[in-house]
């Protein structure tokens, strides 16, 4: 039979890794429930602010390329002599 030292954990020890998880877990908890949390519901209805944008921005690209398409018949048209 061979003699192991056996590690042991001083109080100081328990306490100092009863201080490290308390401070982990109220980070986490932070970061889950707080002020975070405002931030995801901005950035939600951030994108539905963008989609409704986006969808103005095509509106404003069509009519832009129907007055283009305008502009390059007249232009293709029959040249008039005055």
């Amino acid at each position: 039979m061979t003699d192991r030292a056996v590690p042991t954990v001083t109080a100081r020890q328990l306490l100092v890794l009863a201080v490290i998880t308390a401070v982990l877990s109220a980070g986490v908890l932070v970061l889950l429930f707080g002020p975070a949390r405002g931030a995801r519901n901005d950035l939600a209805s951030l994108r539905t602010d963008l989609a409704g944008s986006r969808q103005s921005i095509n509106g404003t690209l069509g009519t832009g390329r129907e007055a283009l398409a305008g502009v390059r018949r007249r232009r293709a048209g029959p040249i008039s002599t005055a």
